[in-house]
């Protein structure tokens, strides 16, 4: 981030808030930029004032980040295998950062769970899609395979 140089201004102080924490101090130097790269997911504001031998203005208005947490990839290896005559098979590859995995067939939610294998009681006759989720984030979902 980065902010316009004040004429008289010595140097700058940049306070920051994380979600609803209280402010605190990150930065006093005489830059006009500051990294706020590499934030941890939720809500960072910022403000920053000019100082001099004389004191310092007022606080600048508040700046606001959002950091989103990253997408989950889509599941890949979708696979819908009929074991026996009545034993439908769906698998799937692990996702790193997954906690559990929605299954889907023609717009229900059939399964929910931490497994990356689903086992139904029926024909693979429909197709079947898969998303990879956790507490924060849902994967897009795959593309459909049928048995």
């Amino acid at each position: 981030m980065s902010w316009n140089a004040v004429t008289d201004g010595a140097y700058y102080v940049l306070d920051q808030q994380e979600n609803t924490n209280a402010w605190r101090e990150v930065y006093s130097g005489g830059a006009t930029r500051f990294d706020a790269t590499a934030r941890a997911n939720g809500t960072w504001k910022y403000r920053v004032k000019a100082c001099n031998g004389n004191g310092c203005s007022p606080l600048s208005a508040i700046a606001t980040l959002q950091v989103q947490p990253a997408p989950l990839p889509t599941p890949t290896g979708l696979t819908v295998r009929q074991a026996t005559r009545v034993d439908c098979r769906v698998t799937w590859n692990p996702v790193p950062g997954a906690t559990w995995y929605d299954v889907m067939s023609r717009g229900y939610l059939i399964e929910s769970g931490p497994q990356t294998q689903h086992r139904f009681d029926a024909k693979c006759v429909n197709p079947y899609k898969v998303r990879a989720c956790n507490a924060q984030v849902c994967s897009t979902w795959s593309n459909e395979e049928s048995g």
